[in-house]
């Protein structure tokens, strides 16, 4: 079982969401971006995901209500859950 690949993407953020967080988080980001290494902080600076709402744009968001799990992979996440507590 891979979480990444067997379960259904949902995404329940708006595009007006996801603007809002990145703008609320900007200013942290940048400060976090001084205590990291140079190559770490290149990448960062370099990734989208963290500074531009548009890279969200294709994503559509979900009801999770009208998804339907397969009850095999929701036992298997579960089992895998309790071996770990």
């Amino acid at each position: 079982m891979n979480i990444q690949t067997d379960f259904p993407k949902l995404w329940r953020l708006k595009q007006d969401q996801i603007a809002q967080i990145i703008a609320r988080h900007r200013k942290g980001n940048l400060e976090m971006l001084k205590s990291l290494p140079d190559a770490l902080t290149h990448k960062i600076e370099n990734d989208p995901r963290w500074w531009d709402p548009d890279y969200y744009a294709d994503r559509q968001v979900t009801d999770p209500s009208t998804v339907q799990l397969d009850r095999r992979l929701v036992e298997q996440l579960t089992e895998k859950l309790r071996s770990t507590l």
